[in-house]
Order: structure tokens, then sequence, then C-alpha cells
């Protein structure tokens, strides 16, 4: 992605702790997640904007959090952007645009975790993804085999 994000003049911005604790999480399917999120914001996003990608800790979960400075999601169809298929308003035989099943891939992955995932945006200001990864501490029973993962790579 680095490439395409390169191609558009993006500025992709990090803020990632070193310290995270570990966190539960399937490696291939965190790495799926941040793929889609991150390849949204660089799709959505236009030339010369600004991608930020940050982590924190919260008391249950560490956080990950992809923004963008794209045209943004109108609010009524924020309830219903991470049912499979569901695109933006463009020509939809516009390969750059999809098939709509980036958000709701990241989401069930998400889910199969036991974790949260919230997005707030704005028309015109940008998109903000944030995942929530339950901690090793409060580990929970998970569908899959799973390893702890400090952070991703």
């Amino acid at each position: 992605f680095r490439t395409r994000a390169a191609e558009k003049d993006l500025v992709i911005e990090t803020d990632v702790p070193e310290n995270l604790p570990p966190m539960v999480a399937d490696k291939r399917a965190l790495k799926q997640v941040l793929l889609n999120l991150i390849t949204n914001a660089i799709k959505f996003t236009p030339a010369s904007g600004t991608i930020a990608i940050r982590a924190r800790v919260t008391e249950s979960f560490n956080c990950i959090t992809i923004s963008d400075t794209g045209p943004g999601i109108a609010p009524e169809r924020l309830p219903t952007i991470t049912n499979p298929f569901t695109r933006g308003e463009r020509n939809p035989m516009d390969s750059e645009q999809g098939w709509g099943l980036g958000l709701a891939i990241a989401n069930a992955l998400i889910d199969l975790h036991n974790g949260q995932m919230e997005i707030e945006s704005e028309i015109g200001k940008g998109t903000e993804i944030t995942i929530g990864l339950p901690r090793l501490e409060i580990e929970p029973a998970l569908p899959f085999d799973h390893e702890p993962v400090a952070k991703a790579s």
C-alpha cells in the first residue's frame, strides 16, 4: 500500500507506542483487518491528503485507529456501512471502488476476536475507524487458534 500512497502523495502519520501490552489476536486476521482499513483510507483520500495510524491502550482493549482526510461518509450510511456489498455512491463499474466487502470483513474478524469497531465520519473532513482488541489479561474464549500479539508487523 505504500506505493499507492506515494503515487497519490499522501502523508502517512503513525503514533504507535512501543510498550503496548500483548493482545489476543490471530495475526493473519489482524493483518487482514489493517490491510482493509488502510487500503480504504488510501483509496478514498484525495491526493496530498493525510492518513493517520494511531494506537492506544484502554482499560480492556488495545485500540488501533485509522483516520483519513477523505470525503467522509454520510451519517445516514454509517449504520449499514459494514454490511456486505455496501459501497459508496460512485460508479459501480469503477474498479477502484471495489466490491464493498472490506469493512464487512474487517468488522466480522473483529467480532470473532470479541473486539469492537467504531466508525466516525464527517462529510468533507474524513473518516476515523477504531478497532479495539481485548488485552491479554482479560483473555476471552475465542473460536480459533490464537497467540499473543504485541503489535502488528
